[in-house]
């Protein structure tokens, strides 16, 4: 059973951050979402039924049927924890407790369990992303008159491979005022953001800069005048000429081998009068991918970075 394998993984996970994870800030946090149901007819504690979601979920369960199958097969190792004195609730009760939470109210609480689960210490990297939810769908239109799917924008910590916090939006254009909302939901102190070309806007970066933490941007075609600028200073001929601030790496994940090649410039007034617009701008970078059995032209990727170089 695909849970089984899982749940060994839950247990090594639970096994070296026991007491950060199971003792008070997960209780803690649960604790604080809203009980929807009437509290003269509550049989199970609705503690008790968002701890078995939690570690069913994360054990590899998808449906309610398998959450309830979960917490039948570990009742013994759940009691640890909770005393689940009226036993198990069956999968009904589940999804019905589910459909009456405010979905905010338990998002907010997971991720501050989260955010305290993850010990930050400087230098760690937080990814800005954003995606689409296939086979989602909303009812606002954009300018075509046309609905589309439901867009997240997420941070995500490499260190630990996990989400910390997430922000929709109904458009995918709205990404850029959906990232000053997700960054006021993190503490960044020491780390280094990454954000893509879309989030790259002077706004965001001084926002990372005044919440105590570094940025690395992305330049594609939406800051032309940069883009062109760093284009010039990271030329065929620049990129021959051999420097001690030349990189290389190989990376081996997702089928495929690939080699990166890169230099960094602490030199920002190549870029001119460009480097002003920039809050803490300390270097530009240049990153070249060769992936294996690549037929077409490798990517370029340029872009800019407030943190100090070591």
């Amino acid at each position: 059973m695909q849970i089984d394998i899982t749940y060994d993984h839950l247990l090594l996970f639970i096994a070296k951050k026991k007491s950060k994870i199971l003792s008070e800030p997960l209780f803690k946090n649960l604790s604080l979402v809203s009980d929807p149901k009437q509290q003269g007819k509550v049989k199970h504690k609705l503690l008790d039924i968002l701890f078995l979601i939690i570690t069913a979920v994360i054990s590899g369960a998808d449906t309610w049927e398998e959450i309830e199958d979960f917490g039948l097969d570990k009742l013994i190792w759940l009691r640890k924890y909770l005393p689940f004195i009226k036993g198990m609730p069956t999968h009904d009760t589940i999804a019905r407790v589910m459909s009456l939470l405010d979905p905010k109210e338990f998002q907010l609480n997971f991720a501050n369990w989260m955010s305290e689960c993850c010990e930050f210490i400087h230098g760690d990297v937080i990814a800005i992303d954003g995606k689409s939810l296939r086979g989602s769908f909303t009812e606002i239109t954009d300018k075509d008159g046309k609905t589309g799917m439901v867009h997240v924008v997420r941070a995500f910590c490499a260190k630990h491979s996990v989400s910390l916090r997430q922000v929709t939006t109904d458009i995918k254009s709205y990404e850029i005022t959906a990232i000053p909302k997700l960054l006021d939901l993190l503490d960044i102190r020491g780390c280094l953001i990454t954000i893509d070309a879309k989030g790259c806007q002077t706004k965001i970066a001084q926002k990372i800069i005044d919440k105590g933490g570094d940025y690395l941007l992305v330049i594609k075609g939406n800051q032309g005048r940069l883009h062109v600028a760093l284009k010039n200073v990271f030329n065929a001929t620049r990129l021959e000429e051999k420097s001690s601030d030349v990189f290389t790496m190989d990376d081996n994940g997702h089928g495929r081998i690939e080699d990166r090649h890169g230099l960094i410039s602490l030199n920002t007034s190549e870029i001119e009068d460009l480097a002003f617009e920039w809050p803490g701008l300390k270097s530009i970078g240049y990153t070249l991918s060769f992936e294996s059995k690549q037929e077409k032209k490798p990517p370029v990727q340029v872009s800019i970075t407030s943190a100090h170089q070591s």
